[in-house]
């Protein structure tokens, strides 16, 4: 959780509450604390901001690391889910 007067900077906008929310959580786990923030007009337009685009924001002095991490993170991801669908290929065959 994000304390005192710290600046916030925008890291990247996610398609949804549910996916920013999965990167904020893997930043946190590697000591980058993130806010999300519902773009457009928030739950006082819709009644819920879920489904909304949200902007992930961390500390300004945790830019450089955040988006270092959010690259290795999906990197790591993409490689995982080629070697799963390989796996799954074998299989079929």
């Amino acid at each position: 959780m994000l304390s005192g007067m710290e600046r916030l900077v925008a890291l990247g906008r996610y398609g949804s509450e549910a996916e920013a929310a999965l990167w904020a959580e893997l930043l946190e786990r590697e000591g980058v604390p993130a806010v999300l923030v519902p773009l457009g007009p928030g739950a006082g337009g819709w009644g819920v901001s879920a489904g909304l685009p949200h902007e992930l924001r961390v500390r300004a002095g945790d830019l450089e690391r955040a988006r270092a991490l959010v690259e290795e993170l999906a990197a790591d991801g993409g490689e995982e889910a080629g070697e799963a669908e390989e796996e799954a290929e074998e299989t079929d065959d």
